[in-house]
């Protein structure tokens, strides 16, 4: 899971759009950054157990088109906590709201 980049393919079972781009790094520490929808996101996390904790993430202040600012809401608010599921080239976080889905990103 760290040192990995991840793409977000999907919130709550639905594709997101080609033209929104979400994304997040677990590096040493468990520094985490990504693009939440349009705002970068940076900070801390830990693992407690099963679960990733990101509660005081930091991020850009854009102003976001209304399919962005869907997407980067619930990346946010899952990253506060979520429970981490592990698959075959993808990674689960399920929070209290949403399940977000990414899949390993090709580093070609």
């Amino acid at each position: 899971m760290q040192h990995r980049h991840w793409n977000l393919v999907s919130i709550d079972g639905q594709a997101i759009s080609q033209d929104v781009k979400s994304d997040l790094e677990i590096g040493e520490g468990f520094r985490i950054n990504g693009k939440a929808g349009c705002n970068n996101y940076f900070g801390e996390a830990k693992l407690d157990g099963q679960k990733l904790l990101a509660p005081h993430l930091a991020t850009t202040m854009m102003a976001c088109h209304d399919e962005a600012d869907t997407v980067e809401r619930a990346v946010l608010s899952t990253l506060q906590e979520a429970k981490i599921v592990l698959k075959p080239q993808g990674l689960e976080l399920v929070g209290a709201k949403h399940k977000l889905v990414y899949q390993l990103a090709d580093w070609m």
